[in-house]
């Protein structure tokens, strides 16, 4: 899998009804250039229960999510709002907003919407974007850390001006962007009452806020997944006398990633250097790991390698383990 890769993955069931994929996403108060129909993103009702359940057999039921690699972290970013008429606090109060642990097909992700900025970048200026620059909207779906795979805005996308030219764009056939609010985790700064939306107007940078209970037609949710990392399962010789020649152990498995995947085993020893225990590709079944360690001068070694300056007798020493994919 690699950035802006198309996932079909989930269902969204509201109050345990499974609904549909919005095949146009956009407002349902308002018709895009050329467009006759209203959009048909589900609407949401008060008190409705909002869950994202294994995929459906039927395509028309599947999420879609764009891949992307942020920061070590990987995401999957929906394509689309497909709940609309939501408030951040709706959403926030079943957990959506910042973050809730879901298992879909047997994966677990974290459940949560991008972050979008606390302000305009430019005073008052809704078309300049968000401030920190380091908000996710900005640096994945304007693409303003020019992620391979992700396509970049054109022109016409970011000069203010409502037309047909960006409803049809690629951009916004990518992000689906037009005529609809994505809400954010964000507070706008000035005033506390209100959180962050983003996209919505003629540019994917346009930044916007309001009321943190507002409800309305272009107020949508737009989920991202975020993959939790691997599961991993150690076990080391416990309440063991290290002395000249003697062999610590390391044992256990690694498990929780997608079929295909490429999962490495890794330790260290206190603030010491990042080692390899294992790697391989998992396919169902996890992956174990084993590492035997010589104790020799006060040192524990990798074969030859030193992998400790001293163990120091009668002080405490951290042994990390974790799997990367």
């Amino acid at each position: 899998m690699a950035n802006g890769d198309l996932i079909k993955l989930g269902t969204l069931y509201l109050n345990g009804i499974r609904k549909a994929r919005p095949t146009r996403p956009w407002s349902s108060d308002q018709k895009p250039p050329g467009v006759l129909d209203d959009g048909d993103i589900t609407i949401y009702s008060a008190g409705n229960t909002i869950e994202i359940r294994n995929t459906d057999a039927d395509d028309a039921y599947k999420i879609q999510w764009r891949e992307v690699t942020i920061d070590g972290k990987k995401l999957l970013i929906c394509d689309r709002n497909i709940l609309s008429n939501v408030s951040w606090n709706d959403l926030n109060a079943q957990g959506l907003i910042f973050g809730k642990s879901v298992t879909i097909d047997g994966q677990k992700f974290k459940l949560r919407v991008l972050t979008g900025g606390t302000n305009y970048r430019n005073t008052n200026d809704s078309f300049s974007g968000g401030t920190p620059t380091s908000n996710e909207w900005d640096r994945i779906i304007v693409n303003e850390g020019n992620f391979s795979g992700l396509p970049q805005p054109s022109p016409s996308d970011l000069d203010g001006n409502i037309d047909s030219t960006d409803f049809t764009g690629v951009h916004n056939n990518f992000w689906n962007w037009w005529g609809v609010f994505s809400r954010c985790q964000d507070t706008y700064s000035p005033q506390l009452g209100n959180r962050v939306v983003r996209g919505g107007a003629s540019t994917p940078r346009y930044f916007e806020w309001n009321a943190a209970d507002s409800r309305y037609y272009r107020g949508c949710w737009r989920p991202v997944l975020e993959k939790e990392p691997p599961a991993v399962t150690v076990t080391t010789t416990n309440n063991q006398t290290l002395s000249e020649g003697s062999v610590f152990s390391i044992t256990g498995s690694a498990s929780g990633v997608d079929n295909g995947d490429v999962l490495t085993v890794k330790y260290k020893i206190n603030s010491g250097t990042v080692r390899n225990i294992a790697s391989g590709v998992v396919n169902g079944t996890p992956l174990s790991f084993a590492k035997n360690l010589t104790f020799s001068g006060k040192r524990l070694r990798d074969g030859t390698t030193e992998v400790t300056v001293d163990l120091a007798e009668n002080v405490d020493h951290t042994l990390t383990v974790w799997a990367e994919d």
